[in-house]
């Protein structure tokens, strides 16, 4: 529809094209809890290495006196276990924010683009009901209906009107947000793998066909 063309043409006409996959590595690059974790990378490392270090000194001495074995012992086992248990944590906990900012992100990529054609449908929706507007009150100045019938035709109406604004507000806020994730000031327009194109082809018949319902009714 028009009012759909002039808002993805200016949400568009200016946004630099970039795949899914520089998409996913800017995602990652300006989270904010990556960005946390980073900053703490070089402590980590430190202090695991210096627990590595004590526990290869200990591990190295030719001999042990009674006053020294229990500190062998928990070098070499508790402690280091303990700084290796630590360690890990914080490797894990750096993949796992990796991997929420990558899913993050292609969610709200695919999402923007089936949003896209979800607003597309209900102003075609809206185009049929303000066409069909004319019908009920015809009808009721002719006495063939009711007053309620044409409020419910009206509720109807109203209804799927509010519902495309909700969701042109919940679009807009979507491309704001995917801003954000990409660390970006402009419009960036992802291009889709094949594979979720052919996804989001399944989905639109789905809404066209929910579409083709409700207009019938």
């Amino acid at each position: 529809s028009i009012v759909l063309g002039i808002m993805m043409l200016s949400s568009f006409s200016f946004a630099k094209d970039i795949t899914l996959d520089e998409a996913i590595n800017l995602a990652i690059e300006n989270n904010s809890s990556l960005i946390s974790l980073n900053a703490e990378k070089r402590q980590q490392e430190s202090d695991y290495k210096k627990v590595e270090k004590n526990a290869r000194i200990w591990k190295n001495k030719l001999s042990y006196s009674l006053e020294t074995a229990d500190d062998y012992l928990y070098y070499t086992g508790d402690k280091l276990e303990e700084a290796q248990l630590k360690y890990d944590s914080y490797l894990q906990s750096v993949e796992n924010a990796k991997n929420s900012a990558e899913y993050n992100l292609v969610n709200t990529v695919y999402n923007l683009e089936l949003a896209e054609k979800n607003i597309a449908l209900l102003e075609k929706n809206v185009e049929i009901l303000e066409k069909q507007k004319l019908v009920p009150e015809l009808k009721l100045k002719l006495k063939m209906i009711t007053q309620v019938d044409l409020d419910n035709f009206l509720l109807s109406y109203n209804e799927t009107k509010n519902t495309l604004n909700n969701a042109k507000n919940q679009y807009n806020l979507g491309k704001e947000n995917l801003k954000i994730m990409l660390g970006q000031t402009e419009e960036v327009n992802v291009i889709l793998p094949e594979i979720q194109v052919k996804l989001l082809k399944i989905e639109d018949i789905d809404m066209q066909n929910k579409t083709l319902y409700l207009s019938a009714h």
